[in-house]
C-alpha cells in the first residue's frame, strides 16, 4: 500500500511537470500602424509566450497569407528562462483589398509529433487610407475636351479565303507529318532544355545565396521549391523529418538537420562547405533526371 502511495505521488508530480494547457501559451498579433496603403507593406506583429517544453513555430513564407501578401519577415531568436521561452516576429503584409477596415488575426503551431494544434491571435483591424480622392466633374471635363467627328471615311479592304483555307490544310497537314515521324525526339529536346535552363538559373541563385544571404529560411525554400519541380514531390509542404523518409535525401541528412536548428533555434552560422552539400545533392539528382528522360 505504501509503494502504491509512493508512485501515485511521483506521477501526479511527473505530470504536472511535463503537461500544459493552451493557456499556458500567450500569442498575440497586431499592426503596428493604424492604417494601410493598397500595395504598400504594413508591419505586423507576432509575438508568443510558452512553457519551453512545447515546440512553437511561427508561419514561414510558405503559410497563405490571404487576403494579404507577405513581403518580408524578420524573425528574432527566441528567448528563454527558466520556465518560458519567448519569440517575436514582424511580418510585413501588402493588402490589395478595397474595404475601408480590414480585419486579420495570424496563428501559430504547436507541434506534437506528425500531428499540431493552431493557436490564432486575437483579431486586430487597420484602416485603408484613400490615395485618390474623387474628382469634380468640372474638372475632368476640363481636362479631357471631346472632339465630335462623324465624317465617314472607306476603307477597301479585301482578302482571299480560298487562299488562306488551301494554306491552313497543308500546315496541318505538314504539322501532323512532323509529329508522327519526330513528335517524341522533339519533345525530349525541348524537355531536356528546360531542365538544363532551370537548372543552370537555380544553381546560380542557390550559389548568390549560400555566398551572401544568412537567412536559412531563405535558402531551404529555395532549395525545396527547385526539387518539388524536379522530382515531383511535394517538397515544399514536407517537414525535414518527412523528407528524409526519401531515399536520396538521406545523404544529406546533417546539413538538414543543422539548418533546421538556424532557423528554429539558437541562431548559429553553418559553414559555407556544409551548405554546398545542398548544390552536390541538387547536381546529382539533375543529372538522374537528365539519364532518364534521355532513357525514355
Amino acid at each position: 500500500m505504501f509503494r502504491k502511495i509512493i508512485f501515485g505521488s511521483l506521477l501526479l508530480i511527473f505530470i504536472n511537470h511535463f503537461t500544459y494547457s493552451q493557456e499556458d501559451v500567450i500569442l498575440k498579433g497586431y499592426f503596428l500602424e493604424d492604417s494601410i496603403k493598397i500595395g504598400v507593406g504594413s508591419p505586423y506583429v507576432l509575438t508568443a509566450k510558452y512553457p519551453i517544453s512545447v515546440d512553437l513555430i511561427f508561419p514561414d513564407s510558405l503559410y497563405d497569407f490571404s487576403p494579404y501578401e507577405l513581403d518580408e519577415k524578420l524573425y528574432y531568436p527566441t528567448k528563454s528562462d527558466s520556465e518560458y521561452s519567448y519569440d517575436s516576429a514582424v511580418y510585413y503584409l501588402t493588402s490589395f483589398e478595397i474595404d475601408s477596415i480590414q480585419f486579420y488575426q495570424m496563428p501559430a503551431f504547436i507541434l506534437k509529433g506528425k500531428d499540431s494544434v493552431v493557436l490564432t491571435a486575437q483579431k486586430d483591424s487597420i484602416f485603408l487610407q484613400q490615395l485618390v480622392s474623387e474628382i469634380p466633374d468640372s474638372v475632368a471635363v476640363e481636362a479631357m475636351p471631346l472632339i465630335e467627328n462623324t465624317t465617314y471615311k472607306k476603307v477597301n479592304f479585301q482578302f482571299n479565303y480560298p487562299y488562306l483555307i488551301i494554306g491552313l490544310v497543308l500546315f496541318f497537314i505538314i504539322l501532323i507529318v512532323v509529329l508522327v515521324f519526330f513528335g517524341k525526339p522533339i519533345r525530349k529536346w525541348f524537355l531536356l532544355k528546360k531542365m538544363s535552363k532551370a537548372h543552370m538559373a537555380y544553381l546560380d541563385q542557390l550559389d548568390k545565396t549560400i555566398a551572401s544571404d544568412k537567412n536559412y529560411e531563405h535558402l531551404i525554400t529555395l532549395w525545396k521549391n527547385y526539387h518539388a519541380k524536379l522530382e515531383g514531390e511535394p517538397y515544399t509542404s514536407y517537414t525535414t523529418k518527412e523528407l528524409l523518409k526519401l531515399a536520396p535525401v538521406k545523404s544529406i541528412e546533417t546539413v538538414l538537420r543543422n539548418i533546421d536548428k538556424a532557423i528554429y533555434g539558437k541562431p548559429i552560422t553553418l559553414p559555407i562547405s556544409e551548405l554546398y552539400q545542398l548544390k552536390n545533392f541538387s547536381q546529382e539528382r539533375f543529372e538522374e533526371k537528365i539519364k532518364e528522360v534521355e532513357n525514355g
